[in-house]
């Protein structure tokens, strides 16, 4: 269980003039969660594989969510509907903590995946976390272009190291990291 200084909230602008929410995820978010994984697009779902976003991976998330070393942030909007996700895991001091972020197909290039790595990468310090690391498919320059925005390095390349089953191809993998000082 993580104690309150990690339950901070942060209310931010995006692009569009709208405003989003940046927190982490609770017990209480399970049908927001549902309805995020049920509606967040091809592009996102593409790019987590292995990951599942069906209703019962949400449950799922939602009823580990106390007794889990993942933590989860969230990105939602003045209607209360999440606009993203991200999460380190584990969080814990002394960790390498591996990321993972995904935002809603519509609310793209509006600034909220920033947002997201900004809060994350100072929950992560603050906690303790001696790096974060990732894997990004080679072509979703998009990420790519953020994690390095905030100083993400590549330090190994898997030349098509995974098939994914939507164009029957193998794809480049980057593996990337970021050193946090500890």
């Amino acid at each position: 269980m993580l104690d309150s200084k990690f339950m901070k909230v942060k209310v931010v602008n995006l692009k569009d003039g709208s405003k989003a929410i940046i927190r982490p995820l609770t017990k209480n978010d399970k049908d927001l969660l549902i309805e995020f994984f049920e509606n967040i697009g091809f592009e996102t779902v593409k790019y987590f594989h292995p990951f599942s976003f069906t209703k019962e991976k949400a449950e799922e998330i939602i009823a580990n969510i106390e007794k889990t070393e993942r933590f989860y942030i969230i990105g939602i909007n003045e209607k209360n509907k999440i606009l993203g996700i991200a999460y380190l895991d584990p969080f814990k001091p002394g960790s390498i903590a591996r990321l993972g972020i995904g935002i809603r197909e519509d609310y793209r290039g509006l600034g909220l995946g920033t947002f997201l790595m900004s809060f994350l990468i100072d929950s992560a310090k603050s906690r303790g976390v001696n790096k974060i690391v990732l894997e990004v498919y080679a072509d979703n320059c998009r990420a790519i272009a953020l994690y390095c925005k905030f100083g993400f390095e590549v330090y190994e390349i898997k030349k098509k190291a995974r098939y994914l089953d939507w164009d029957k191809r193998r794809h480049t993998i980057y593996l990337m990291e970021l050193e946090l000082g500890h």
